[in-house]
Order: C-alpha cells, then sequence, then structure tokens
C-alpha cells in the first residue's frame, strides 16, 4: 500500500502537468486560427486599397499576390481551427478522463488513510483506558473500577470493528488499484496515438496548402508532397509561361510591385477570405480551478 501511495502521488503530478501542457497546445492551436484569419482580413483590405489607388481599373501582381495569400490565409486557419477542435476531444478532453481515473485511485487510498486513522484512534483509546483503569486498581478505588472496565471493553469492541474496516478497505483498494491501472496505461497509449495521428493528418494538409501557394509567391524551393516519396521542386519556371495557362492566369511575377493594369483583368477584384473568424480561445484557467472541474 505505501509503494501504491508514492506512485500515485508521483502519477497525479505528472498527469496534471499533462493537462496544463495540453491545455497550452490546443490553446496555441486556436490562437494561431484566429491569427491567421485576421492575417487574411488584413490583406484582403490591403489588396483593395493598393487596387483603389494604383489599379483602379483592374488588377496588379501586387493585388494577386495579396489577394492569394489572404485566401490562402482563410484556408489554412480553417484547417489549424479543425485540427485544434480535434486535439480538444482527442488530446485535452481525454487527458481529463485520464486524470480522473488516477484520481479515483487517490480518492480511495484517502478513504483508507481515514479509516486507519480511525483505527489508530481506537488503539490510543484502548491504552489510555487501560492505564486509568490500573492507576484505579492501585488507589483502592472500587467504586470506580468498575465503569472503569466498561469503559475499556467498549474501546477494545470499538477497535475490534476499527481494525476490521480498514482491513476490508485496503483489500477493496487494492482491488480497485489492480482494476484502474491497465485502463490508466491503455488510456494513456491510445490519446498519444491519436495526438500523433492528428499531427501528421494536419501537418500534411498545411504542408499541402503552403505548397498550393508557394508558385504564386515566385518561390525557389523544395516542397516535399504527401502522396508519394518523391519531392516537387518549386522554382521560378513554376511562374513562367511555358506552363498552362488555365493553371497560371494569376500568376504574375511579384518583382513588379507597382506595375501597370493588367488589360485581361478590367473587371478583377480580390476575392474576400472565403473563412468566417474562428472562435477565439477561452481564458486560460489557473490550475486549482481545473481541478475544480475535474474533481467535484
Amino acid at each position: 500500500i505505501l509503494t501504491l501511495t508514492e506512485y500515485i502521488d508521483e502519477l497525479t503530478n505528472h498527469v496534471k502537468g499533462l493537462n496544463h501542457d495540453a491545455t497550452m497546445l490546443v490553446k496555441s492551436g486556436k490562437e494561431t486560427a484566429v491569427s491567421l484569419h485576421d492575417m487574411g482580413q488584413s490583406l484582403f483590405g490591403w489588396a483593395l486599397a493598393h487596387q483603389s489607388k494604383h489599379c483602379p481599373e483592374g488588377s496588379d501582381s501586387t493585388v494577386n499576390m495579396l489577394s492569394k495569400v489572404s485566401k490562402f490565409s482563410g484556408e489554412l486557419s480553417s484547417v489549424i481551427k479543425k485540427k485544434a477542435d480535434e486535439e480538444t476531444t482527442n488530446f485535452e478532453h481525454a487527458l481529463v478522463e485520464l486524470q480522473q481515473l488516477v484520481h479515483s485511485i487517490k480518492v480511495a487510498l484517502n478513504k483508507r488513510k481515514a479509516h486507519q486513522v480511525t483505527y489508530t484512534t481506537r488503539m490510543k483509546q484502548i491504552s489510555s483506558r487501560q492505564a486509568a483503569l490500573g492507576k484505579l486498581q492501585r488507589k483502592g478505588q472500587t467504586s470506580k473500577i468498575s465503569g472503569a472496565e466498561q469503559d475499556l471493553a467498549d474501546a477494545e469492541r470499538d477497535a475490534v470493528v476499527a481494525r476490521k474496516d480498514f482491513e476490508a478497505v485496503s483489500q477493496r483498494v487494492v482491488r480497485e488499484a489492480e482494476r484502474v491501472q491497465p485502463d490508466v496505461e491503455r488510456k494513456l497509449t491510445q490519446t498519444i496515438k491519436d495526438y500523433a495521428k492528428i499531427q501528421i493528418e494536419y501537418n500534411k494538409k498545411t504542408l499541402d496548402a503552403w505548397s498550393k501557394l508557394a508558385p504564386h509567391l515566385d518561390l525557389d524551393v523544395t516542397v516535399p508532397t504527401t502522396t508519394t516519396n518523391t519531392t516537387t521542386a518549386i522554382t521560378s519556371s513554376s511562374s513562367s509561361g511555358d506552363d498552362d495557362s488555365s493553371n497560371n492566369t494569376d500568376n504574375v511575377p511579384t518583382a513588379d510591385l507597382l506595375g501597370g493594369c493588367s488589360a485581361d483583368d478590367s473587371d478583377a477584384r480580390p476575392p474576400p477570405p472565403s473563412e468566417s473568424p474562428p472562435e477565439a480561445p477561452l481564458s486560460e484557467k489557473t490550475n486549482s480551478e481545473a481541478d475544480e472541474e475535474v474533481f467535484i
């Protein structure tokens, strides 16, 4: 029991720390989603301002670039928001459930401790009443001896009951720990697996989103693909006129920041960001508030 108590105390600290870390990770993701959406809105506004001043009858490379990045920011914001939502359910909330499992063992150990204190108190009462009875016998106070003997008998009877209760609770604690511990280990393993799957899935989606944006920024980078074992090189030739024009109608080199209006884009306007703003994360709760919510 002593070893179990020490183990559960240590485990309680670890799982509490994990819960805090999970909350911070999820909060960071939600804040990133909000910031990306806001960035998209700012870029969209910039595109409109630039178009109004430099290209009122169409669009130029700057308007095209700002529009693409604005749309990208909204789409990536949505991806990261969904990722944070899945992390909330499969990681943050799962760790709360894990904390409750560990806490159930701690509650059982605390109940056993209370019964142990009761039993110890009963044994001390026996010693105290034995001493009182001996003192009366030595003084020859026969009128009080009978009452003292009855008090001693009552204390001994109470001690027997307390010992049986303490032993029964101790056995239940051991059984409960043996039942819950495998559940704790399975829950922890599954939670880590779920978290890893979320990271892999959404990192692929994030990489795909960036790889689609890269050609519109005239980047000379190599972006690994997520569908094959090869990598795709994205260079300045990606935006050249050699490619199919149907895939590159907006792909104007960004070096021409203040270029003239495109005659073919007389009706062009930057598209608004497609996503509504994600819900901002709630303020972080204190550890004590979180404990109250979990364990009350």
